[in-house]
């Protein structure tokens, strides 16, 4: 048990470690992202036994609502557009959820890849969600709270926030796997 807390330090200093380049610790902040994404789905492959093949649209929907929040709408809170991409990400969840409630095994995945292909296809192709090119002129993350300073202008100081956020949802899958 004593080897966890030691690879969770290697871990953290392993851009460091590998070089410490500004690509290096990029790929760290990607792994740790879509690590914790895939905990969501699997959640749904281990424990409901179903391949859910539109994980990715609620990662995206969440994504172009903090993009659309902040662009767009002109939110300054980093904050509030956190709580608006949770709110479009449960409301895709919830409504995903509820067209594909009673489909089992290859039509849940088939309908759930549909689902999916439909999403990639207005996300590249819908002006208004940037096209191909993405949305432009995101602000720098700045979760700021009185006599705290949160801020991360590049991957460098974004990389103790997406591991924090890597350890927080590992113990969280750690204890939910636990209860069973």
């Amino acid at each position: 048990m004593w080897a966890l807390p030691v690879l969770a330090v290697l871990a953290f200093f392993a851009p460091q470690l590998l070089g410490g380049s500004g690509v290096v610790y990029s790929a760290c902040v990607l792994i740790a992202i879509f690590a914790v994404m895939s905990y969501g789905l699997d959640i749904v492959v281990s424990d409901l036994g179903e391949v859910s093949l539109a994980h990715t649209v609620f990662f995206a929907a969440g994504s172009y609502a903090t993009a659309l929040l902040s662009t767009r709408a002109g939110v300054g809170s980093a904050w509030i557009t956190l709580a608006g991409a949770i709110v479009v990400a449960l409301a895709c969840a919830g409504l995903i959820g509820f067209v594909t409630l009673r489909l089992r095994e290859f039509v849940f995945s088939l309908v759930t890849y549909a689902v999916a292909v439909v999403a990639m296809t207005l996300a590249a192709n819908w002006a208004f969600l940037g096209g191909s090119d993405g949305l432009r002129g995101i602000p720098m993350m700045d979760l700021s709270l009185p006599g705290i300073t949160l801020t991360a202008r590049d991957d460098r100081e974004l990389w103790p926030f997406a591991f924090a956020m890597l350890e927080v949802s590992d113990s969280l899958i750690l204890a939910q796997k636990q209860a069973y």
